[in-house]
C-alpha cells in the first residue's frame, strides 16, 4: 500500500529577514511628505538667496546704465549745440547775403530811374 506510506515533512527551518519589529530609536527614513516638504524648503530659500543677490546686481547695473545714459546724453547735447551754431553761421551768412543782394537790386532800380 504504497498510499499509505508514511511521508516526512521538510523542515523549514529558512531564515527570514524582517524589518524592525522593536526598536527604541526612531527610524532614520522618512516619509514622502516630509522628503518633499524638505525639497519645497530648500527650493524657496534658494530662491529667496537668488532674488537677493538679483537686487544688488541690479541695483549695481541700474547705477551703471544710468552713467552710460548721461554721458550719452552730455555727447548728444555737444552735438546739438554745435549743429546749432553751424545753423546759425550758415543762416547769417545766407541772411547776408541776400542784404547784399537786396541792396544791390535796390541800388540798381535806383540807378536807372
Amino acid at each position: 500500500m504504497s498510499f499509505l506510506m508514511r511521508t516526512v515533512p521538510l523542515a523549514r527551518s529558512v531564515p527570514r529577514t524582517s524589518t524592525r519589529l522593536f526598536a527604541t530609536t526612531p527610524t532614520t527614513r522618512k516619509t514622502a511628505t516630509e522628503t518633499a516638504k524638505e525639497t519645497v524648503e530648500q527650493a524657496t530659500q534658494k530662491a529667496k538667496e537668488a532674488i537677493g543677490l538679483g537686487s544688488g546686481k541690479s541695483s549695481e547695473l541700474a547705477g551703471e546704465a544710468k552713467g552710460k545714459a548721461s554721458e550719452v546724453a552730455g555727447k548728444v547735447k555737444g552735438e546739438a549745440s554745435e549743429a546749432t551754431g553751424k545753423a546759425k553761421g550758415t543762416a547769417e551768412e545766407v541772411s547776408a547775403e541776400a542784404r547784399a543782394k537786396g541792396q544791390d537790386a535796390k541800388a540798381k532800380v535806383q540807378g536807372s530811374d
